[in-house]
């Protein structure tokens, strides 16, 4: 059984079986077949040699600890960490400003480094004016500022998903079956990969 999983514990059986060494891993990442959609587990497994009456390896004691729970729930709790720190460096930064304009650079800086992107950006939308300014951004790396007025027509593609409350995620801008075909050359052109926009409702 578990011939799938094979790459990842056989290697730990054969040596325990050549060289009478107990061995311990601890989670290792496996995807077991367990009857259902393929899904990441992890285990802590402990391998000891049993030896025969000639002191020659016989056998083996295999135990298989499933750790997944655990290894999930301290991915969990580093992710809560890493916000947490992140919004005290966020509010740090904003604290001691009082310009709406500074806000929103400062913002934007935080942000892109905290999450290592080429550039995050403030966009202000004017409903009346049917049209979505850019003011402030962060760049890096020579990424090209997307300052500048558009018309909210020309988004009907997200548009209507921000005002919704909807935060918009595009993995991959070339192949993303969210982004219109006609929106694409655009977006490779302003060298946009990948983007996610989170809308401020007020």
């Amino acid at each position: 059984l578990w011939a799938e999983v094979w790459p990842v514990v056989g290697p730990l059986f054969e040596g325990v079986l050549a060289t009478g060494e107990p061995v311990v891993r601890d989670d290792l990442p496996m995807v077991p077949e367990r009857g259902g959609p393929p899904e990441e587990a992890f285990f802590t497994f402990c391998y000891s040699a049993l030896r025969g009456d000639d002191g020659a390896v016989a056998g083996m004691q295999a135990v298989a600890i499933e750790t997944t729970d655990k290894v999930r729930a301290m991915a969990a709790l580093r992710a809560g960490e890493a916000r947490q720190a992140f919004v005290l460096r966020l509010s740090d930064a904003l604290r001691p400003l009082t310009d709406a304009v500074t806000v929103q650079t400062v913002a934007c800086r935080v942000l892109a480094e905290h999450l290592g992107v080429d550039r995050a950006c403030y966009v202000e939308v004017d409903e009346a004016e049917r049209v979505a300014r850019v003011e402030r951004d962060h760049l890096r790396g020579g990424s090209p500022s997307p300052a500048g007025t558009f018309r909210l027509a020309d988004y009907g593609w997200v548009v209507p998903r921000l005002r919704r409350g909807e935060t918009v995620v595009v993995a991959d801008a070339a192949r993303d079956a969210d982004v219109p075909a006609a929106v694409r050359p655009a977006m490779a052109a302003a060298r946009i990969a990948a983007l996610v926009a989170v809308p401020i409702v007020k």
